[in-house]
């Protein structure tokens, strides 16, 4: 469950870093 759009709005980061970061979290 890993969304660019929906962790881009909680996380600083753009959503090509935070989309792989989602994957852990």
């Amino acid at each position: 469950m890993f969304l660019p759009i929906g962790l881009q709005n909680e996380e600083p980061f753009p959503a090509l870093p935070s989309f792989p970061l989602m994957h852990t979290y």
